[in-house]
């Protein structure tokens, strides 16, 4: 039993290769495996609520949004373009930037409306001693983020295993 003045720590799950994501900085994780980048809400207000302001690419959902699987629901993230690029988009939590392009948005001037984003991530960008140091960081720790990611999987699995049997029961 979990205390009830702890709130349990947020985990969050590449949508690609399930891995678990890596905080770079408050509201952006990174996949260790396909580094892929995750923007939270709070990150992406800072270049305005309208970003990626472009249209509907329906035919591209395919992801589901990590943040809202935390929640124990599957949410599909809807793809919407900025410029040239196709980015999958939660409306309520973020979005999901496939390896390259986040290095697109920071050099691409067709990605409207991302100047602030820009000037956000030039300020914390890293050194690349930083980054041999993260990496060599990662290594040492992925068998214990392994066994932590296999344990929050299972106790999602379980939540939503014990919801659609209530729910089922209830029906009943």
């Amino acid at each position: 039993m979990t205390s009830p003045y702890r709130q349990r720590p947020r985990v969050l799950f590449c949508p690609r290769c399930n891995v678990l994501l890596d905080m770079f900085d408050p509201g952006v994780e990174v996949c260790p495996r396909c580094e892929g980048v995750w923007l939270a809400r709070s990150v992406l207000d800072v270049s305005g609520a309208r970003w990626p302001a472009g249209p509907q690419v329906w035919w591209r959902n395919e992801l589901e949004c990590p943040d809202c699987l935390v929640d124990g629901t599957r949410t599909r993230m809807g793809a919407r373009t900025s410029g040239e690029l196709i980015v999958d988009q939660c409306p309520a939590h973020g979005v999901w930037l496939d390896r390259g392009e986040l290095a697109r948005i920071m050099t691409d001037p067709g990605a409207h409306g991302a100047q602030a984003l820009r000037d956000r991530f030039s300020a914390v960008a890293p050194t690349p001693e930083q980054l041999v140091v993260r990496r060599e960081r990662w290594r040492a720790e992925q068998e214990q983020r392994r066994l932590a990611a296999e344990l929050e999987r299972q106790r999602l699995e379980d939540e939503l295993a014990h919801r659609a049997a209530a729910e089922d029961a209830a029906r009943h």
